[in-house]
């Protein structure tokens, strides 16, 4: 798994934090087969699928949606940094956005987190990580059939994936045809 970046996301989600339904999602992707500590795409690279015709036999989802304003620490409970529009009613609405957004932009140091704002976000953000990591070393050592935390709330959605004809393979490499003809044609003229 990649480590987590907290401060390039913090930064990101707080700037787009006035949007009035903004959603972090979190996707894991979970391959069969693959032994604890192993990684997908040393297993199954472009050349295994396309030229080898060695596709994983499936791949799972885990997708989790967080709702910025309610389900994200972006700043610290003890801040004052925090605008107190943001902290009394976290369900502005849209014009309410835009008249924050705009007295923002005109005051950035308030999208400026402080340490107190970073520890906490960073804090979440790891804790997530190891949600993830516990998830993923349940499903390769358990060999469930679904990659899921087994909770009421889930949903399993199974989309099929298969080629319709094997010209579909050139769809993906058809965008290179350009490129190579004009290569073709400047090195000879």
């Amino acid at each position: 798994m990649l480590l987590p970046r907290s401060t390039g996301l913090h930064t990101t989600l707080l700037s787009l934090s006035q949007l009035p339904s903004l959603y972090l999602m979190d996707v894991t992707v979970g391959y069969p087969g693959i032994p604890n500590g192993g990684y997908g795409q040393a297993y199954y690279t472009l050349r295994s699928i396309f030229l080898e015709g060695v596709p994983p036999p499936e791949v799972h989802y885990h997708v989790r949606l967080y709702n910025v304003q309610r389900d994200v620490p972006l700043y610290a409970p003890s801040t004052s940094s925090i605008p107190q529009a943001i902290m009394d009613d976290p369900s502005l609405n849209l014009e309410q956005r835009r008249v924050l957004a705009q007295n923002m932009s005109k005051r950035p140091h308030l999208l400026e987190p402080g340490e107190e704002d970073k520890q906490a976000f960073d804090t979440w953000l790891r804790e997530r990580w190891f949600e993830k990591d516990d998830l993923m070393e349940k499903w390769y050592q358990g060999g469930q059939k679904r990659l899921g935390t087994g909770s009421g709330n889930e949903q399993e959605v199974v989309i099929p994936l298969e080629l319709r004809t094997p010209g579909e393979i050139m769809d993906g490499f058809c965008w290179f045809a350009p490129a190579l003809v004009g290569y073709v044609f400047f090195k000879n003229f």
